[in-house]
């Protein structure tokens, strides 16, 4: 076998020096690590199925968006634009949590420190609020560390984004409506 590796990285044989080391490390391995690797491969085909699968959620969301905000311009009455803005407000929460877990995906199981580094690779622009009440709004609130009520002691109401960023907390790396106000019968905060 040593003759066959020296040959191959000598460029004496017809195939690549990694094909031979690559057969010689399979016949050298034991049963243990084959399995192991094969454990490996499976879970990091699932990992991309669920990449996959993300990505396509945000992009049905962005269309989504797109569709709520169109209706909302279109509206006539307060009501409906009031309903269309709510709407909007929990389909962004979604978009933009979606992008969170795209983001700790691919930053192998790290949050973002700021909701802002989402920003062009997960979201083309932080996307904005207009929650009746409040004023239009891209700003995030970040929560360094959660106390001992909650995310409902976190909220400053101000209509934007609130972050967790807090790693001890059991809400480190979730999205929040920064907005005491009810939608149906929760509070905003409470999606």
């Amino acid at each position: 076998m040593d003759l066959l590796k020296v040959l191959a990285l000598s460029g004496l044989l017809a195939f690549p020096a990694g094909q031979v080391c690559a057969q010689a490390q399979k016949k050298t391995e034991s049963a243990e690590v084959r399995a192991e690797r094969k454990k490996l491969a499976a879970l990091e085909a699932e990992l991309q199925a669920s990449r996959d699968k993300l990505v396509g959620l945000k992009a049905d969301i962005e269309r989504n968006d797109a569709a709520i905000g169109h209706e909302i311009a279109s509206a006539k009455t307060k009501f409906v634009k009031d309903y269309g803005r709510r709407a909007l407000a929990r389909n962004r929460l979604s978009l933009v949590r979606t992008a969170v877990q795209l983001y700790y995906a691919d930053s192998d199981g790290k949050y973002p420190a700021t909701l802002s580094a989402l920003v062009p690779r997960y979201l083309k622009v932080m996307p904005e609020l207009e929650i009746p009440g409040y004023e239009k709004t891209a700003k995030a609130v970040l929560v360094k560390k959660m106390g001992p009520g909650g995310v409902a002691a976190a909220v400053l109401d101000t209509g934007g984004w609130l972050y967790v960023t807090d790693p001890a907390s059991g809400f480190y790396g979730q999205v929040f409506i920064d907005a005491r106000a009810k939608d149906k019968d929760k509070y905003f905060f409470e999606y």
